[in-house]
């Protein structure tokens, strides 16, 4: 679909010729959004109270009624006011806490309010009381499957979902609350009765997206039809994760998250069709509206399918009744309702970077578009791309830390195909339901169409280096690179610009590379689940100990690796690693580890001596001798030197082979302050240790086997003798920690978990020792 078609239809053309300074200045509702959006960002920020910011917001309503009687310009006032309204509107949202006592049974007769997610033997519902907050429901192994409208009676014990639990990591507390969620729970199918079955206009779009997928797997292979419901009705529970992660990688996963491309590509064909009955403008553009009305709730109504639906209904309404529709201030009014309607939208990815693109777009493309010697669709596509990629890079690298190197090259060979994929895929959806045969036609030559693009898009993120993992960057960098946008493109005029735009990239060139370096070691024993894994950090030297748990397989995509481990390195700073400890080859220490060996620079890997022959530590060697990356194996007695810390080894003796027994224990020593990591031995290899008549005294312990009762016995404890314990456990079915255990640990130290700690986070001098915890 040629881009001129899409600008005429929302009629920009005008604006992209007319883009400048001034374009900006003259919009009002420009400047009212911005400083909303500043009152949300503030209050997010420093947490105000609700009552500071209802008295800050009155007195400016106050002094703005002064000014406007003295016949004083109040437009400054007026924009202070909207600025602590927006305040005060994210506080009296984001306040709201869960009503659920954590840990007591409540019997409460919900309503399932979403369709159902189905990820293996789990099965995810939205559920909301008649009186009460929405809950997060999860069975497992349900042989009764419930849809939208379903009433149950359900026994439950709600749980807050957890917060930010690391440094720079996922916050799923605040995901869920952005959803309206405030609680999680789990309920075994005896927990559940089936009451009854409500229908309202909701139920109506809830039943056309099951209905369109059902449509689609009848029509489609099972490949391909999860392909086609990712892309028109944005569920992507069937897509398999090599296909996402190979759009991912190649640059363009925005082709399978409904946005307004997709919109546009439905509202053209809407007007075609619409054209070809002769049907009038005026009601071809409130059809048009209604349909894609109904659209946009169907898939979900995200932040980005929402703001494409009020700028096009903004301007076909202005075509409708002959006025000419700014496109900027349509942009500016869709950001104000989306987030009048929930202020948290502001901190959700896909309303950030809808908005950075299509904002971008909007400014730059017809600049681009000047510098290019060529024209046509090639031209158009280049400058799309390159339009989009100038607004969202920084926002893009923040939340994914990838750098996909061939974005331009998938987009150019990729997005034209989209459009007819799209438009063949409603045609079969629609047919699907009154002439099956044309359903059949049209979707045998999609599925060709849909195959060519996977194979197009799996070809381009095979090719070495086609993806690039690059650490978050910081905010001031961030702020940087967007004043050298600004100013390279004219929108900010300034004195000395060749001057202030070398400063600017070299600002920004340094802050992406750039790594801290740490006076102090500084220990994180990173929340991961249930596993072990640790960084250590002094000057710029990065240490992993372990790596934690489940890898991707048959029934989750979920991988503490790829999902967990990567992207907290990459959120704080970590560009390579040093060494990495293996403490032994279970699955709970060695799984997240091969994708940092696998993605990330590492230099050395440092194993016991009998590290247990299975299949993860088969895949570690082939990474390893794939990336020349040395293993060395120790044992009891050896000694090493990294930097300024001394490595000793406690364990594993000549003679042990028991896979828990062998594990890797060595003491760290750092000055005055010893750690001692102990991965999963037993009371044997405690007792092997102590025979062995080495110094075991330690100040910090990472305590054997997450807590368990068949470690951490009286007469090993009684020799290292911990001031800081440390217990790295998730949440499990095994017991863990053993209240024994906590009991004989309380006689000596303060004891951390991660499990309902977050993330310990120590630092010392190599003399004193100060501990704090991220949060649970």
């Amino acid at each position: 679909m040629r881009l001129k078609m899409f600008l005429k239809m929302l009629n920009v053309q005008r604006c992209l010729n007319n883009i400048s300074f001034e374009f900006f200045y003259r919009r009002p509702l420009l400047y009212i959004c911005i400083s909303f959006m500043a009152g949300i960002s503030v209050s997010y920020l420093l947490r105000p109270s609700l009552s500071l910011a209802f008295i800050f917001f009155a007195l400016t309503i106050v002094m703005s009624i002064l000014l406007y009687f003295k016949k004083m310009d109040i437009t400054a006032m007026i924009l202070l006011a909207i600025l602590f309204l927006g305040q005060l509107y994210f506080l009296l949202f984001f306040n709201v806490g869960c009503i659920y006592e954590p840990g007591r049974e409540y019997i409460l007769k919900v309503m399932v309010y979403d369709a159902p997610e189905i990820s293996g033997n789990r099965t995810t519902y939205v559920v909301k009381p008649e009186d009460g907050q929405a809950i997060l429901l999860h069975t497992y192994n349900s042989k009764r499957l419930y849809q939208y409208g379903d009433v149950l009676k359900i026994t439950v014990k709600p749980e807050i979902p957890k917060g930010e639990t690391n440094p720079g990591g996922f916050n799923y507390r605040e995901y869920l609350k952005r959803k309206g969620i405030y609680a999680v729970a789990s309920a075994n199918e005896g927990d559940i009765i089936y009451i009854g079955k409500i229908r309202d206009m909701r139920s109506i779009f809830i039943n056309s997206r099951l209905w369109a997928i059902r449509t689609i797997g009848r029509l489609y292979p099972e490949r391909e039809a999860a392909f086609l419901n990712s892309l028109i009705i944005g569920d992507r529970t069937n897509l398999k994760s090599d296909i996402e992660d190979s759009f991912i990688n190649t640059g363009i996963i925005h082709v399978l998250a409904i946005s307004g491309q997709h919109v546009n590509i439905l509202l053209l064909f809407i007007f075609y069709a619409l054209r070809f009955f002769n049907i009038r403008e005026n009601k071809r553009n409130i059809i048009a509206i209604t349909f894609i009305g109904f659209y946009v709730i169907m898939v979900g109504a995200m932040p980005s399918v929402v703001r494409a639906f009020i700028m096009s209904a903004t301007v076909l309404l202005g075509r409708t009744y002959d006025e000419e529709v700014d496109v900027i201030s349509g942009l500016a009014l869709a950001a104000f309702i989306i987030l009048l309607v929930n202020p948290l939208n502001l901190f959700d990815v896909g309303f950030q970077l809808s908005f950075g693109a299509t904002l971008a777009i909007l400014l730059f493309y017809r600049r681009i578009m000047g510098y290019l010697p060529i024209k046509g669709y090639l031209a158009e596509t280049i400058c799309l791309t390159i339009s989009a990629e100038i607004g969202v890079l920084p926002l893009s690298i923040y939340y994914f830390f990838r750098l996909p190197v061939y974005t331009l090259l998938a987009n150019i060979l990729v997005v034209p195909f989209i459009p007819v994929i799209f438009i063949f895929g409603i045609i079969s959806i629609i047919s699907g339901g009154i002439f099956i045969p044309l359903a059949y036609g049209f979707a045998y030559l999609n599925t060709w169409l849909i195959k060519l693009v996977i194979v197009i898009t799996e070809f381009i993120s095979s090719i070495p280096y086609s993806v690039v993992l690059v650490q978050r960057p910081y905010i001031p960098v961030m702020i940087a690179y967007y004043l050298l946008v600004f100013i390279a493109f004219g929108f900010i005029r300034i004195n000395h610009k060749r001057l202030v735009l070398a400063c600017l990239v070299t600002a920004v060139a340094l802050g992406i590379f750039f790594e801290p370096a740490y006076k102090d070691m500084n220990i994180t024993f990173i929340d991961i689940g249930q596993g072990d894994s640790s960084l250590i950090r002094i000057g710029r030297t990065n240490i992993l100990v372990d790596g934690g748990g489940s890898i991707k397989n048959e029934y989750s995509d979920f991988d503490v690796g790829e999902d967990v481990l990567l992207p907290y390195l990459l959120a704080n700073h970590v560009t390579g690693i040093d060494v990495i400890f293996v403490s032994h080859t279970d699955n709970d220490h060695l799984g997240g580890l091969l994708p940092v060996a696998e993605k990330m620079g590492v230099r050395h890997i440092i194993m016991g001596k009998n590290p247990g022959d299975n299949d993860l530590y088969v895949k570690l060697k082939k990474i390893s001798e794939r990336r020349n990356i040395p293993i060395t194996y120790l044992k009891r007695g050896d000694k090493m030197n990294i930097g300024k810390i001394t490595i000793e080894v406690l364990n594993p003796g000549e003679n042990e082979t028991d896979i828990n027994n062998s594990s890797l224990v060595f003491k760290l020593s750092y000055r005055e302050t010893d750690v001692m990591y102990t991965g999963d031995i037993e009371m044997s290899g405690e007792a092997d240790m102590v025979k062995s008549g080495m110094d075991l005294s330690t100040d910090i312990l990472k305590v054997p086997h997450h807590g368990s009762a068949t470690s951490s016995t009286q007469m090993f404890l009684d020799k290292a003798r911990p001031v800081v314990s440390v217990i790295s456990v998730g949440k499990n079915n095994y017991g863990q920690p053993n209240s024994a255990v906590i009991e004989r640990l309380s006689r000596y130290s303060r004891i951390y978990r991660t499990d309902r700690d977050g993330a310990v986070i120590i630092s010392t001098d190599g003399k004193n020792i100060k501990v704090k915890n991220w949060g649970g």
